[in-house]
């Protein structure tokens, strides 16, 4: 139970691995089938349940993004970024928090902002970044206003990269960074659960 509230209330399969493929240090009293068992956490069990609000297809790469497309499988040659609202300011004065991630590696990065409008400086900052060593072709992103605008339209038409959006009212096609926004808030609020923090240090 110490090494899944240190990763991050990790599941047992994912730890397994880590043992298994001897990924980190640390594990040497530790052996596989220590996870064969199902962890039974208290803060997971009170944090992370969730209603399936979206049909499962049998093919997710062929149904997201609103069109028969399939997952790229060259690196950072498509991004996706979505902004969540959280609802609670932290102590810097941050409402919402913005992930961007890598189709293929499935890299990610996240941002902390104070208002929507940042998402786009965020967007068109990592992919000058990336840009020095890799070819970004394609952006994807729902329907929301923090990405509607015209900097950023002309930004990507410069840099010759496609942008992708979603159908109105199915930000689900966004389906990759829009699961991660929930994986990650089960995994804050599931440490907050357990440790006792105040909520103004979700951030």
């Amino acid at each position: 139970m110490r090494w899944h509230m240190k990763f991050s209330h990790l599941n047992g399969q994912a730890l397994k691995q880590l043992v298994l493929k001897d990924m980190a240090t640390g594990f040497d009293s530790l052996k596989a089938s220590d996870f064969d068992k199902p962890l039974k956490c208290i803060s997971c069990q009170m944090t992370k349940q969730k209603r399936r609000s979206y049909g499962r297809h049998e093919k997710r790469s062929k149904v997201c993004y609103g069109r028969h497309e399939k997952h790229s499988n060259v690196c950072y040659e498509r991004l996706m970024s979505d902004v969540c609202y959280v609802g609670l300011e932290t102590t810097g004065g941050n409402r919402y928090f913005q992930l961007a991630q890598d189709e293929a590696l499935r890299y990610k990065w996240c941002y902390l902002l104070r208002t929507k409008d940042e998402a786009s400086v965020n967007v068109m900052n990592l992919i000058l970044q990336l840009e020095q060593k890799h070819v970004i072709k394609k952006f994807s992103r729902d329907q929301g206003k923090e990405f509607i605008n015209k900097s950023l339209t002309k930004f990507l038409e410069e840099h010759g990269i496609q942008l992708l959006m979603t159908n109105t009212y199915t930000p689900e096609e966004n389906c990759l960074v829009e699961k991660l926004n929930g994986n990650l808030l089960n995994k804050v609020r599931a440490i907050r659960q357990a440790t006792g923090l105040p909520t103004a240090l979700w951030g």
